[in-house]
């Protein structure tokens, strides 16, 4: 298995079950061997199945928990990696990978609540020191996660949370070759890592590299990173919903539809492409008294996936939508204002960034008339290349491709510019650059557009304390800079596949 020969190591174990099928150890192993190799659903079955032959053992769940966790399912891997703990509460592996899916949930308290537990069973356990680390990182607490490294790097211990850690506050401490030469012993000397660590390893080395002008070699981690999984994804498919789109939310089904009775300027929508600036757009716009920042709501998503069944239509989404009653636009309506008062009661305005919500801005013109739109915009190559040098979850599926990149951008183009010459709701277009570059007049427009009195406080935004759980969290503490702009560049001789899909856009 640690030579990478998975399928020979569960031949194995099959056979070893096949001479004792209630050895716990064997299911144990086959399920680790299945689940690395990407078959979850059979690993399963081989962890319960070692989990009904010993049911006060901890490792079952632990397994399961990972596998969870690998499908980004955390609240699951969590149940479970509780489990792993009550079976074995001394367990330093099992806390840490408890405290890990809690930091994902930004459940921090409770997360270091049991790093801290494990550091007094072992104070050099390196997980423990490592998942501080995380924490403090993401809190801005820069010195603070330098301290949980040290010992790290002082006794040679290997941590995955330390060296994440460690390559994200390289660049607040002057010591990203550092942070690199540490991550880059680990990848060597961890052979056995998951497919997914290996990838965020991968991608914050490649990240750092970016930092110090190492170019040539960031790519080379980048491309690494973004090969370890490999995901499946249709651009043709895309393309096709994007056309069904257009077609079904013309001008004339616009027109013919109900629109909510419920009149609210309370939504702000902030859309776009990933990496495009939808989050320092929150950040700033956050930062004003009569602003409340929601981040990534998922509820307009939840309402199209189940929009059919809502309706008791025949047709999937988008065509159901003809069905579409005033009684149903206003129950979801309502059930969306709903969760905007549960974020804040009093704000004026509560902004939704979640930027793939660019595909619902016709329901969104249905459903709340009144609202507004700002549509983040940055330069195509620096947008894609960004895309490609984040660890996006596997939703995300066009980002580990170039071409897929390109297409997939071409097709959000496309819908945009069908969005702004049929809709009627406000859209205010925001670039990136004019943000960095003019800071002032570009908030003061974002802000009239909401009809917002102007707050400077909204240029002070990095100092605005508020948890952030995209990609860009760093960013958004940290005040405007141009660095970004253009990054393209400096990695052009690798982007011919980018800039074909670009061009093609199928």
């Amino acid at each position: 298995k640690l030579l990478g020969c998975l399928d020979e190591a569960a031949d194995h174990f099959r056979a070893v079950l096949q001479t004792n099928p209630r050895m716990a150890d064997a299911h144990m192993a086959l399920a680790d061997t299945l689940g690395t190799n990407g078959k979850t659903a059979e690993a399963i079955q081989h962890y319960r199945k070692a989990q009904k032959i010993q049911p006060d053992s901890g490792a079952p769940h632990f397994g399961l928990g990972m596998l969870a966790e690998q499908v980004n399912d955390y609240e699951e891997a969590l149940v479970h990696c509780r489990k792993a703990v009550t079976c074995d509460p001394q367990s330093l592996l099992y806390l840490c990978a408890t405290g890990s899916v809690l930091v994902t949930l930004g459940r921090w308290q409770e997360a270091r609540g049991l790093y801290r537990k494990a550091l007094r069973i072992d104070p050099r356990y390196p997980d423990a020191l490592g998942g501080l680390a995380r924490i403090y990182d993401q809190s801005g607490e820069y010195d603070k996660a330098a301290k949980q490294i040290e010992p790290l790097l002082r006794k040679h211990l290997y941590s995955n949370p330390g060296a994440l850690a460690f390559l994200s506050i390289c660049k607040h401490l002057g010591r990203c070759e550092e942070a690199v030469a540490y991550t880059e012993d680990l990848l060597r000397n961890r052979r056995d890592l998951p497919p997914r660590t290996k990838k965020n390893l991968h991608m914050a080395t490649a990240r750092a590299l970016n930092h110090l002008e190492r170019y040539d070699d960031a790519f080379t981690h980048f491309k690494a990173g973004n090969e370890t999984i490999r995901l499946n994804y249709d651009p043709v498919g895309h393309r096709i919903m994007t056309d069904r789109l257009i077609e079904v939310f013309s001008r004339a089904t616009l027109f013919r539809l109900p629109r909510a009775q419920a009149k609210s300027k309370r939504p702000v929508f902030i859309v776009g492409m990933p990496r495009s600036g939808t989050s320092l757009m929150e950040q700033i716009l956050a930062s004003h008294p009569q602003v409340d920042g929601a981040g990534e709501l998922t509820e307009l998503g939840d309402i199209m996936n189940t929009l059919p069944r809502e309706l008791g239509s025949n047709q999937d989404w988008p065509h159901c939508v003809s069905d579409f009653t005033q009684d149903h636009m206003d129950r979801l309506a309502h059930r969306y204002l709903d969760k905007l008062r549960s974020v804040s009661k009093k704000a004026r305005r509560v902004t939704d960034k979640m930027p793939h919500n660019y595909y619902l801005l016709g329901l969104i013109e249905l459903l709340f008339p009144q609202a507004r739109v700002i549509h983040c915009q940055r330069d195509p190559l620096d947008t894609c290349l960004s895309i490609y040098f984040q660890s996006f979850l596997d939703a995300h599926g066009y980002a580990r491709d170039l071409f897929n990149l390109g297409t997939h951008y071409h097709q959000y183009q496309r819908l945009m510019e069908h969005w702004q010459q049929t809709l009627s709701i406000p859209i205010l277009d925001v670039r990136y650059e004019d943000l960095v570059v003019h800071p002032e007049s570009t908030v003061r427009a974002m802000l009239e557009f909401c009809e917002l009195e102007w707050d400077a406080q909204c240029l002070q935004f990095h100092n605005l304390a508020r948890r952030v759980d995209t990609a860009s969290y760093d960013q958004v503490r940290q005040p405007l800079y141009t660095d970004s702009i253009q990054r393209w560049r400096h990695y052009e001789h690798h982007l011919d596949e980018l800039k074909e899909g670009l061009e093609r856009g199928h």
